[in-house]
């Protein structure tokens, strides 16, 4: 199998239902939450909630958990210490590929553009780089924005993330967060995100 950049871009690509993106936001009528799996999800029914939550600390805290979860697994596996940052210029440029769509859509649903900022440029970005670390490394399990794509592909909007637990109120220091994350994963990274550690905002 080809592991080059380009490649794999154009694999992830295939992965990608734009035309879905934002079609059902807001929409939450007899939804079967079983189709959000493995997501613990709640429901936002207002654009303003909804813009909110993406602001919050907890949404930020989320996306520093499962970056730095990818960076401890970098630092374990892989000698090309930069091939994150290369990941996240052909993410960027991906997305940059359906922004005018995008825009198209911002303005027919009257979404500001926060939802790109906060929510679809950076799903996307990490999403990529998940999956191409995931074709590289059958070891990485870390799946949690190629799950948070999915759910935009549905047409639906993830916008914030609420944990099931009391944060410890400490600074982040992320060379101790990835040698405590080494620590614990010396076994082969068999764990993927812990679902169970809160519930996905969807609006």
């Amino acid at each position: 199998m080809k592991f080059d950049i380009q490649y794999l871009s154009e694999e992830f690509k295939k992965t990608i239902c734009i035309n879905n993106w934002l079609t059902n936001i807001g929409n939450d009528h007899d939804l079967d939450d079983r189709i959000f799996l493995p997501f613990n999800i709640q429901h936002v029914k207002r654009k303003d909630q909804a813009y909110k939550l993406m602001r919050s600390d907890e949404w930020t805290n989320i996306d520093i958990e499962v970056f730095n979860n990818m960076l401890a697994f970098l630092d374990f596996y892989s000698k090309n210490k930069n091939i994150i940052n290369e990941l996240a210029v052909e993410g960027k440029r991906i997305f940059d590929e359906y922004r005018n769509s995008l825009n198209s859509v911002l303005l027919r649903y009257k979404l500001k553009e926060s939802v790109v900022d906060y929510i679809l440029m950076p799903t996307l970005i990490r999403a990529f780089q998940e999956f191409y670390l995931s074709k590289v490394y059958k070891e990485m399990l870390i799946d949690f924005n190629r799950n948070l794509l999915k759910i935009l592909n549905a047409g639906y909007l993830p916008c914030g993330w609420k944990y099931s637990f009391v944060q410890e109120d400490q600074s982040y220091n992320p060379l101790t967060y990835i040698e405590e994350s080494l620590e614990e994963n010396l076994n082969g990274f068999e764990k993927s995100f812990n679902y169970s550690a809160g519930s996905l905002y969807l609006f």
